[in-house]
């Protein structure tokens, strides 16, 4: 199960398995599980590399950021896009962080006290409440709890600091969705 689950984490970060192209993702022939839905992402070719900003008049790359506006829906609105800067693909690594958020713990990083498109902006952009990292209430203390391994990947994906937020590559090589080194070495 912990192979199958890793597995599904580094599909969803690499694209097409084998290709690691982001221009389409298609998840629901591949991995093979009851919960996950039928999904078809489709780039719309605004974070490929060698673009051309018309703004700035020069060529950029996949790690400097292309867009300034305003998209999506509000829970997975990274703070840079709501804060109106620059931003690029680490925006959706963002998202890929809120999405794990929700999967570990059951509800959103950020709870504004009120339950609006609006107020969820604000605190995403705003940064408060923080998130606890903690799910909201664990009747039972032998209920399962996110590992430490876990925690660093959603700080790393939830890091509000653009720049200090990992790419898709560096998110592949985190404990929780890399597999163990001594399991690298015995599949060699």
């Amino acid at each position: 199960c912990v192979s199958s689950s890793r597995f599904h984490k580094q599909y969803i970060l690499q694209g097409r398995l084998g290709k690691g192209s982001f221009s389409e993702v298609h998840l629901a022939r591949r991995i093979p599980h009851g919960n996950v839905v039928a999904v078809k992402v489709v780039d719309m070719r605004y974070s490929t590399s060698d673009e051309i900003d018309r703004r700035t008049k020069r060529a950029v790359n996949k790690e400097v950021a292309i867009l300034r506006h305003v998209c999506g829906t509000a829970p997975f609105m990274s703070p840079e896009m709501l804060g109106m800067e620059w931003y690029g693909t680490k925006t959706d690594l963002w998202s890929l962080g809120v999405i794990a958020h929700v999967l570990l713990f059951g509800f959103f990083p950020y709870r504004p006290w009120e339950n609006s498109a609006e107020a969820m902006k604000a605190a995403i952009r705003l940064g408060r409440p923080k998130p606890s990292f903690e799910p909201a209430a664990r009747p039972d203390p032998n209920s399962p709890r996110a590992t430490p391994a876990a925690l660093e990947f959603l700080r790393a994906m939830l890091s509000r600091d653009q720049v200090a937020r990992p790419s898709a590559a560096a998110a592949l090589r985190l404990d929780w969705v890399s597999p163990p080194a001594a399991a690298q070495r015995q599949s060699a």
